[in-house]
């Protein structure tokens, strides 16, 4: 057998190591890969064919982890993850130069277009914290995901100061300035009796910040909401999806609101049509779904969402396969892009792909939101374990100049 590209080294049993967390493109084709091979943290710069390295960048140490990648309108990179090492160091004059405790920190850092040292690296202000999604405009970065404590370094317009009453982990946003990296706002995001898990963020030209994921939380927070009372809806369990606008100072929730189903999983912002994409479980029958191509299992589906970004409208809603996990990215001319885990043994809907076998797969969503391509990556022996098996994790999508889609992840053969 014989592998070309990138491979990562051996982890300390010996078995390959390696993923790419996140891709992303510049405006000249360029790919962005945040590599983890269990060493830290590594973004590597290629030309638009990835044949050529043309810049890398190396912060941290192992158990220091890059989990997410954002850029900005000029190209300068922001990478964020969680820190384990006590290795990784912050820059000066950022908002938060030091760890916060032993216990698992998250952190920004920014590279300039070109890579090399980091512009910046701070820390996010607590501990019991994992980072794990970013956006960038040209003034200010945005992370989110859980904090698992009380001690979110949260500002005084804080929308949300503290974590609810009942809940065992919360969501919460952060916004760095993307010149010194000083802390512009920090929130909590939390709901009474229930835990809440953003796992997107995105975004727009205002600072106004999209965020999504999971929650059991019956008291989320809603406003101006397409579906406000999460019990009502949710007739397959207690977890439900939501979505959360927050204003530029964080100091207000433009809308908010349920999306029946085991929760969304990626967000994106098309700017081509000023709408937002989001993808994950939604719960046929509690949610308005509009393309349904061929009869569905009793299965999990992975769903795209297309709404406004007022949060008011559902402009199109598309069933993609079944599934668990997936990530979006807007293409070219209102088209979207989604990749994502796959459910072994199930027909990839709507179109039959070339490969019959794999466990991850590729989507192409057009303009009137309907499937015109598909594919599917890797395969797993299911019948004989013993068997030669290729298992592929998708955990990211981007979409170059032209409009052609990248799929990043994990490849790991075996025989």
């Amino acid at each position: 057998m014989a592998f070309a590209g990138l491979r990562a080294v051996a982890d300390s049993q010996g078995q390959p190591a390696g993923q790419i967390n996140a891709i992303q493109t510049n405006a000249a084709g360029d790919i962005y890969l945040l590599l983890n091979q269990g060493d830290g943290v590594r973004v590597i710069q290629t030309d638009p064919t990835a044949s050529t390295v043309l810049a890398t960048a190396y912060i941290g140490a192992k158990f220091d982890v890059g989990l997410a990648m954002a850029l900005d309108p000029a190209g300068n990179v922001y990478v964020t993850g969680t820190t384990d090492s006590g290795s990784l160091t912050a820059t000066g004059g950022v908002a938060f130069p030091s760890a916060a405790g032993t216990a698992t920190n998250s952190f920004v850092a920014k590279f300039a277009p070109g890579l090399g040292a980091p512009l910046f690296v701070t820390f996010c202000g607590s501990g019991f914290m994992d980072a794990s999604s970013i956006a960038a405009t040209a003034d200010a970065v945005f992370i989110t995901v859980t904090i698992y404590s009380a001690t979110l370094p949260v500002t005084p317009a804080g929308i949300i100061q503290t974590p609810a009453y009942g809940s065992q982990w919360n969501g919460f946003v952060e916004k760095f300035s993307a010149s010194s990296a000083s802390l512009l706002y920090a929130t909590y995001l939390s709901g009474a009796s229930g835990s809440t898990s953003p796992v997107a963020i995105a975004a727009d030209s205002a600072d106004d910040a999209y965020i999504a994921g999971t929650t059991t939380s019956p008291g989320y927070p809603t406003i101006a909401a397409l579906v406000p009372n999460q019990l009502a809806t949710t007739a397959l369990g207690s977890t439900s999806g939501f979505l959360t606008k927050l204003t530029p100072q964080g100091d207000g929730i433009a809308f908010s609101t349920f999306i029946p189903g085991a929760g969304i999983a990626s967000l994106a912002i098309d700017a081509a049509t000023n709408n937002l994409l989001l993808s994950g479980s939604v719960s046929l029958g509690q949610f308005p779904i509009a393309s349904v191509s061929t009869p569905l299992a009793a299965t999990s589906y992975q769903v795209l969402l297309r709404m406004t970004l007022d949060g008011q409208t559902v402009v199109g809603s598309t069933v993609l396969a079944p599934g668990t996990q997936s990530f979006v990215a807007a293409g070219a001319s209102g088209t979207a892009w989604v990749d994502g885990s796959f459910v072994a043994g199930m027909p990839l809907l709507p179109l039959t792909p070339l490969s019959t076998i794999g466990n991850s797969f590729a989507v192409r969503v057009n303009s009137a939101n309907l499937v015109d391509q598909a594919a599917r990556f890797g395969g797993i022996a299911t019948s004989n374990p013993n068997n030669a098996s290729a298992p592929v994790n998708l955990t990211s999508v981007a979409v170059d100049p032209s409009g052609d889609a990248l799929f990043g992840g994990g490849f790991a053969p075996s025989a």
